[in-house]
């Protein structure tokens, strides 16, 4: 109201002076009146200005700073040395190289980037396929492993989890292609990423299938390849996480379909060595994010809110 107010004084004033001004144009010097002019037009701009609203509301960065009492919690060796990450940077949105600049990009690499700075770590990506991340991480060859991994016990009992979103399966097919249920992909081949859960979902899918009808599982290292196959027919259907199915078929020109609900959704997770030291920092580091909002920007940014967590846990598997 009182901003309301202020604009109509404004205005006010100005018709005033029009009609002021008509009456003395003659004794007035041009100077002034361009002066007087030039000065109105700025208080008019300024009062319409101000009768427009609030401000547009500042977008939540998705960068972090340092939290000294949780880095506190990393061992002086971890955060003295640069710390490895494995990631297929493959899987868009999620990880993958710029087309440009070559530079990992994705939703879980800004994640990787802010818990990074918040935990005062250096981290530095390594691109690999993603059937040897988990492995990697185990054996040391990562310190760290982040790419679209589900938590699941399975993967728990060679190294843990810090848990940071949540997404299921997702099964797309060319376009045009008819399928309403699961039980449609008896009898067709579907190609999976090596090492994804994926190959233990197809085989529970198989076992409904009638005798001789099986689902024929292909699995490929790159996820690409099941695209490629998929649209050339070699592949009846490609099933993925359903975040990174959902931005194949977008960037694919209408030329293919997500299909059905997600199946099976699961947390994502983190992977670190057992008795690391870093799983606990690291949901830490998460929840910190989540609470000041930079989780839910990085989310917003790529298009996944509605897959966020609320907290993240350390071996947070949902079997």
């Amino acid at each position: 109201m009182l901003m309301l107010s202020l604009c109509t004084l404004r205005v006010v004033a100005f018709r005033f002076y029009e009609t002021a001004n008509s009456r003395r144009v003659k004794v007035m010097k041009r100077s002034t009146m361009q002066v007087c002019t030039a000065v109105l037009f700025v208080a008019l701009a300024s009062a319409l200005a101000g009768c427009g609203g609030s401000k547009t509301p500042t977008a939540t960065p998705t960068t972090a700073v340092k939290d000294a009492a949780l880095a506190a919690q990393v061992s002086t060796e971890l955060r003295g040395r640069t710390l490895t990450v494995g990631t297929d940077a493959a899987l868009p949105p999620s990880e993958f190289l710029d087309p440009g600049s070559k530079e990992f990009v994705g939703s879980d690499i800004d994640l990787m980037n802010a818990i990074a700075s918040v935990l005062d770590l250096r981290i530095a990506y390594k691109n690999v396929p993603f059937a040897t991340i988990v492995q990697g991480v185990q054996k040391g060859a990562f310190d760290l492993g982040i790419s679209s991994i589900y938590d699941t016990q399975a993967r728990e009992e060679s190294v843990d989890f810090a848990t940071y979103f949540q997404a299921g399966g997702g099964i797309y097919v060319k376009t045009g292609t008819e399928l309403s249920t699961t039980s449609q992909l008896c009898g067709k081949t579907v190609e999976v990423l090596a090492g994804t859960v994926y190959v233990d979902t197809l085989k529970t899918l198989t076992a409904n299938c009638r005798e001789g009808d099986d689902i024929t599982i292909r699995q490929v290292p790159r996820q690409a390849d099941a695209t490629n196959d998929v649209l050339s027919g070699k592949a009846f259907a490609s099933l993925i996480d359903e975040p990174v199915a959902r931005w194949i078929v977008k960037q694919s020109g209408a030329k293919l379909a997500v299909v059905g609900p997600a199946l099976g959704v699961k947390p994502y997770g983190i992977a670190v060595a057992k008795d690391s030291g870093l799983a606990e920092p690291l949901t830490a580091a998460i929840n910190a994010l989540i609470k000041q909002g930079t989780y839910g920007a990085i989310l917003q940014k790529w298009g996944l809110s509605s897959d966020a967590i609320k907290e993240s846990v350390v071996n947070g598997a949902i079997e």
